[in-house]
C-alpha cells in the first residue's frame, strides 16, 4: 500500500500514531473506530478519559485532540485539549472540548497520541 508516492512498510515505527480513537462525546459516549483505545469514559460535560489498550512506557507521548462543531455554525472557536489538572498517565488522558468558550459534549470527538516507543 503506499500513500503519497511512499510504501506504508517503509515507514518508521515514531511516524505512525500509537492510539487513536472517534468516538461520538454526547448522550452516550460511542467509539466509532479506535486504535489501542479499550473504552472511553464520560467524566462529565464536555470532559472525557481515554483509557489506552496498552499503557505507554512513559507519558512523554504527544497527542491532538478536536472536535466537531455542535450545530454545525461558522466563525465559532472551538477548544479541545486539557487543562493542567489534567494529568497524563501511561494508561490514558483526561480531555475537555469547549465550544464558544462553553464546555460541552461533541457529537465527534478525535484524538491520536505519539510515541517513539515500538
Amino acid at each position: 500500500m503506499t500513500t503519497r508516492g511512499r510504501n506504508i512498510s517503509d515507514m518508521k515505527e515514531d511516524q505512525v500514531s500509537k492510539a487513536w480513537v472517534n468516538f461520538r462525546g454526547t448522550s452516550t459516549v460511542v467509539i466509532r473506530k479506535s486504535l489501542n483505545v479499550t473504552s472511553v469514559t464520560d467524566s462529565g460535560t464536555g470532559l472525557y478519559y481515554i483509557n489506552f489498550t496498552s499503557a505507554f512506557s512513559d507519558t512523554s507521548y504527544c497527542y491532538t485532540l478536536f472536535g466537531r462543531d455542535p450545530d454545525n455554525t461558522a466563525n465559532v472557536v472551538n477548544n479541545a485539549g486539557c487543562a493542567a489538572s489534567d494529568a497524563k498517565a501511561t494508561t490514558g488522558v483526561r480531555v475537555r472540548y469547549s465550544y464558544n468558550g462553553v464546555q460541552l459534549d461533541s457529537p465527534e470527538m478525535n484524538f491520536m497520541a505519539f510515541s517513539n516507543e515500538t
